[in-house]
């Protein structure tokens, strides 16, 4: 049986040998990160009721660490931010390298009489050429 390791292609499971093999995809890691959290954001909405809205939560604080997540952004070539609100309504912003990422997407309540919905967004920024924020 081949070893597994991770690859750096597009976040398959590649045996060691085809790993080393396939070059990593074009632009700054942040970038990169960037795009696969958006993928995630998108899809974690699709399964929200519409008296809920996405969150966050940083992985090595409290439980006061939600937040309601409403905009990712990056600042290549290595840095992911969040921007939102905590608990109180202050405005938070969570710059974290990409290789550090630790953030649990989670279900806060609503904050307004609908419900935020930053993938739509976000996935039109992934398809702009040449998108930066």
């Amino acid at each position: 049986m081949t070893e597994k390791t991770t690859g750096e292609f597009a976040g398959w499971i590649l045996p060691k040998a085809l790993s080393s093999a396939i070059p990593p995809p074009p632009g700054p890691p942040a970038k990169r990160m960037y795009e696969r959290v958006v993928r995630q954001i998108i899809d974690f909405e699709k399964q929200l009721s519409p008296e809920q809205e996405i969150g966050g939560r940083f992985v090595s604080a409290p439980r006061e660490g939600v937040f309601h997540i409403e905009d990712l952004g990056y600042w290549g070539p290595d840095m992911l931010i969040f921007y939102g609100t905590d608990a109180d309504g202050r405005p938070i912003q969570l710059l974290q390298h990409y290789s550090q990422l630790s953030v649990m997407l989670c279900v806060v309540p609503k904050e307004k009489d609908s419900a935020r919905r930053i993938g739509f967004i976000l996935e039109q920024r992934l398809n702009e050429p040449n998108s930066e924020k």
